[in-house]
């Protein structure tokens, strides 16, 4: 009878455990299909992010001045003369990061301006990934999913940002992985999340001191919580912070003291110091607001409807609306500088974003107002897509670096001494260039060719260089002219 009753038990048992292990594949099937949803979304927006970027990569953008700046240092690197950037202007050494990338991939590929812009979108791939994992944390949904990876390819100056070999794609890549372990600190509370977030500030702000100010207010707003929840055992996190950003001046400080170099975009101090704050403000809602403002002017709304109505998502928002607005302020008035922070609130936007539309939408459309909200924010990616294609796309258009590449490697010799506009030292790196602002230092009659081009005047306006040439024909002769839409009429000089 005990044995039976124990039969019986253990069969119940048997048919208890079978029924859990049943919901345990069903749910895992579940869980398969939505990993596999979620993975199909992530590749396609790889393809897409991919199809955008590589066709026409070397010759869709004329080579602007500051990707010499930082590609002139992998290339010191990789030739045993250490990481410093031997052309005029600065960059490259002190905001070291994105160098190390690229000679990391010229090393392998070769010594090109291809492969240096092929890195760049090798980290805008990585950003799509790190951006897919950030709305893992966040538990987003498909629908969600959809708006935060179409946000990330269709915004313009994201679109911009990685063909280029400047620092700002490096800038994104650690700006998203910082934003990463934010928001995985934010939910969890983990130490190991701090340390994985105060590595990424410090990498991010090696690729561009304006991260750390960044960082800096997300830091502040990570620490008013933990002041307002009275949590004072998470105190020591936020001096690991405290310590990154100290490890970071000081790695700037050390660089530019042994390279024997101004801190360059790194010298925020000295532009405050003469700026006028209105005029800084004028500039910033011109810039930022007028010009990048079909995407800044809707996050903005966005930023201020959380800070206004989703309370736990504030803490991010606050931040980034501060930064915006007091960028400009601390930093630069230059336009340029100003943009680069329309970068970091387009990034930081994606993720309220993702925060926001997580409280709105579950895995169904329920009613209208969630499905006028999925129709606005496809209409908003598809309207910044148009414009993002239509400025890489239609832009002043041809095959320009590609054949100028070619004809000036082939030339000018290697090793030549060459004066020219510093946007053509890519095409021929193997030589003893010269580009500065002044050039009262630089004898022409010293130089083997003169590479000059008619767009490039502020480069060399105060130069008697052109005059020479002209008044002293015996000197150079005229050995190549092409008429170009990037950068005017190109002429190689050789001397006599």
């Amino acid at each position: 009878m005990a044995q039976s009753e124990c039969s019986r038990s253990n069969n119940n048992w048997n048919n208890c455990i079978f029924f859990v292990k049943i919901m345990d594949v069903l749910s895992m099937k579940k869980n398969i299909f939505n990993n596999n949803l979620n993975s199909v979304l992530l590749i396609i927006s790889l393809v897409i992010f991919g199809i955008n970027q590589l066709p026409f990569l070397l010759d869709m953008r004329p080579v602007m001045y500051d990707e010499p700046w930082y590609m002139n240092p992998a290339f010191n690197l990789l030739h045993g003369n250490g990481l410093q950037n031997t052309l005029v202007g600065s960059g490259g050494n002190v905001n070291y990061v994105a160098p190390l990338i690229m000679a990391g991939g010229m090393a392998i590929f070769g010594e090109t301006l291809l492969v240096a812009r092929m890195m760049a979108v090798l980290c805008g791939f990585i950003s799509l990934l790190i951006l897919h994992l950030v709305m893992n944390e966040l538990k987003c949904n498909q629908w969600n999913r959809f708006i935060g990876f179409g946000l990330f390819l269709s915004i313009s100056i994201l679109n911009s940002t990685f063909r280029y070999v400047r620092p700002e794609f490096a800038v994104s890549l650690f700006v998203l992985l910082g934003l990463l372990f934010v928001v995985r600190y934010e939910r969890n509370h983990n130490w190991y999340d701090i340390i994985g977030l105060a590595i990424s500030i410090y990498f991010a702000s090696c690729s561009h001191p304006y991260s750390l100010y960044l960082f800096a207010l997300i830091g502040c707003s990570l620490l008013w919580n933990v002041i307002e929840k009275k949590d004072w055992k998470r105190i020591w996190h936020m001096l690991l912070l405290v310590v990154s950003a100290i490890g970071v001046v000081i790695s700037m400080i050390y660089l530019n003291n042994i390279l024997n170099n101004s801190l360059g975009s790194s010298g925020i101090m000295n532009r405050f110091s003469m700026m006028n704050a209105i005029e800084a403000m004028k500039v910033s809602m011109k810039h930022v607001f007028i010009k990048h403002g079909i995407y800044t002017i809707p996050f903005l709304a966005l930023n201020l409807y959380t800070i206004v109505k989703i309370k736990n998502v504030r803490w991010i928002a606050i931040p980034n609306v501060v930064f915006v607005f007091t960028f400009p302020i601390l930093f630069s008035t230059d336009l340029a500088m100003v943009g680069n922070s329309a970068l970091y609130y387009s990034l930081v936007s994606i993720i309220v974003c993702c925060y926001v539309l997580d409280q709105l939408f579950d895995e169904k459309i329920h009613n209208r107002k969630q499905v006028g909200i999925l129709i606005v924010m496809l209409l908003f990616c598809v309207l910044n897509w148009g414009v993002s294609t239509a400025f890489n796309y239609f832009k002043r258009y041809e095959k320009c670096n590609t054949i100028l590449a070619k004809d000036i490697d082939s030339i000018v010799p290697d090793n030549s001494l060459v004066y020219g506009a510093i946007r053509f030292w890519p095409f021929k790196m193997k030589s003893t260039y010269f580009c500065d602002h002044n050039g009262k230092e630089n004898n022409p009659s010293e130089f083997d060719y003169l590479i000059l081009n008619s767009q490039d005047e502020y480069y060399y306006k105060d130069v008697a260089i052109v005059q020479h040439v002209v008044a002293t024909k015996d000197r150079y002769e005229l050995i190549y002219t092409r008429n170009t839409k990037q950068y005017g009429v190109v002429t190689i000089w050789k001397h006599l």
